[in-house]
């Protein structure tokens, strides 16, 4: 038998002996310990679960606002992680204060003390591997844990939704800008093209309200301008259209003129 074979059996055989001349000293260390937990766990007051399961879903950030409305996506782990802190947060805790009427049911006297009761009654963790949250609550009402689990709930799905609003409000009103200032540029270059007609002697001949117009003529110098573009034009037509025929019927003599005078509907 080697040396360090012989040593281990030695210390097996010093632990026996310790525990042959300690034995009563052992059991009787054993038993105290029992029996104390056991007191303290009976005389300590009952307490009930109370638990309400969240799914949680990521800002949607690949629709028309996500440009304007957010950063980058965060990371799994760090949007879980804050949106534990907002379901933790004081402000939302204390919204189930005071719906719960915390102060009365708890006979404390301050928002601060029940806070800091619930905070410690309170506990949310994530359910690995999915996007569920569990928030359970602990308190000798049974009644009163389930209303606190489902309120901490609520008071963050509130939370969750007037952020979202806020998020949406934002983008609108970003967006009600963008289109204001689109459309004042396109004022100023109709306004401009307007202007470059006038100069220029010209006159859009559509038979429709034309597109650069925007849709509508009923206003400013842009009706003033198409309508009398539009005479303007309208009169040197019929004016050509005169002067060519006058200078038909001056080439004419005898029967042939008097013919085409019948065809104008001149009667003299």
């Amino acid at each position: 038998m080697s040396e360090d074979n012989k040593e281990i059996k030695l210390h097996a055989l010093d632990y026996w002996q310790v525990i042959r001349n300690r034995y009563g000293v052992i059991l009787l260390a054993f038993f105290l310990v029992f029996m104390t937990a056991t007191v303290i766990t009976y005389m300590m007051p009952k307490e009930y679960l109370g638990r309400t399961t969240l799914q949680i879903n990521r800002d949607a950030k690949d629709n028309v606002f996500a440009d304007i409305a957010s950063d980058k996506m965060l990371p799994y782990q760090t949007f879980m992680q804050t949106q534990f802190a907002i379901i933790e947060s004081k402000e939302n805790l204390i919204d189930v204060i005071n719906k719960e009427d915390l102060l009365k049911k708890w006979s404390v006297s301050t928002v601060l003390e029940a806070y800091n009761r619930l905070v410690r009654k309170m506990r949310a963790q994530d359910v690995r591997g999915t996007d569920l949250v569990q928030i359970t609550v602990y308190d000798p009402d049974p009644t009163l844990a389930k209303d606190l689990a489902n309120s901490i709930a609520e008071a963050y799905k509130d939370r969750r939704l007037e952020t979202e609003r806020d998020r949406t409000r934002r983008v609108v009103e970003q967006l009600e800008l963008e289109a204001k200032s689109i459309e004042k540029e396109m004022g100023e270059s109709r306004n401009e093209m307007l202007r470059l007609m006038e100069a220029g002697d010209l006159v859009d001949i559509s038979p429709n309200t034309p597109k650069w117009m925007g849709g509508s003529l009923e206003t400013g110098s842009g009706s003033i301008v198409m309508r009398s573009k539009t005479d303007e034009y309208e009169a040197k037509s019929e004016m050509e259209g005169l002067r060519n025929t006058i200078q038909t019927m001056m080439d004419l003599d005898g029967d042939e003129l008097i013919k085409a005078a019948v065809e104008l509907g001149l009667n003299n």
